[in-house]
């Protein structure tokens, strides 16, 4: 499959046309639709990632103090938040009677570190979960991590291109038959212009025009805190599982 490969069921296709000579247009291929069904499936990938946030403090409160039945995993985009939250609440707080190296793991993880809180994968998540559960359901779509349709090009050979437009920009729907860029080539266009094999590409959900972030972003971003989780229970050594 062109930009794809054995594994993908989408790709890019280039088309040569006659006027004006030498103009070579690259447009985004899905081979397979997007099922109707795949909105339903993303929905539980969504609502169940954001579960395991929670289990995680709970299963933090069982080994480090805390109503394990009671609060949650915050998500705080700002340390203003965080204070509200989690801070200020007293035993409303999710984190309530959790020793402080615990609360202190949780808060080393959230995305009020990050230089962009608002593209976490942890915020993304926790806005879609509520979203599904308060208003509507997301649908779900092709995704890149790219700034520009042209970022999913490579030029091979440079001196026969005579100059390239980007049609394409992040926020705006990649499906079956999108342009995503065009050239002027010289002579035989064939060999001058490929797919980038390693650009990122697979399935999201939420809103197009909005922060997103892929399914195996937020699942990673999940597993990475389970595992700080798992490894500072492990270091208690107080036999509980």
């Amino acid at each position: 499959r062109p930009g794809g490969g054995d594994d993908r069921p989408y790709g890019i296709r280039f088309h040569t046309r006659g006027r004006p000579a030498g103009l070579v247009v690259a447009s985004f291929i899905v081979e397979e639709p997007m099922p109707a069904e795949m909105s339903l499936l993303a929905a539980d990938l969504v609502h169940n990632a954001r579960v395991a946030l929670d289990h995680i403090a709970a299963r933090l409160k069982d080994h480090f103090g805390g109503n394990p039945r009671q609060g949650g995993f915050p998500v705080c985009k700002t340390e203003e938040i965080w204070k509200q939250r989690v801070v200020d609440r007293g035993t409303n707080s999710p984190l309530h009677g959790l020793d402080q190296v615990a609360v202190d793991l949780i808060y080393a993880d959230q995305p009020l570190h990050q230089q962009e809180p608002e593209a976490d994968p942890l915020v993304v998540l926790n806005r879609l979960d509520n979203d599904d559960k308060h208003e509507l359901l997301h649908p779900a779509f092709v995704y890149t991590d790219v700034s520009q349709g042209l970022d999913l090009l490579e030029i091979v050979d440079r001196a026969r291109v005579i100059g390239s437009t980007n049609e394409w920009l992040p926020g705006q729907p990649l499906e079956d038959g999108t342009k995503i860029a065009t050239f002027m080539v010289r002579g035989e266009a064939q060999g001058v212009i490929k797919a980038r094999h390693d650009a990122r590409l697979g399935f999201a959900t939420g809103d197009v025009g909005s922060d997103r972030t892929s399914f195996t972003d937020m699942i990673d971003r999940v597993r990475g805190i389970a595992d700080k989780g798992a490894q500072l229970v492990d270091s208690k050594g107080d036999g509980r599982t």
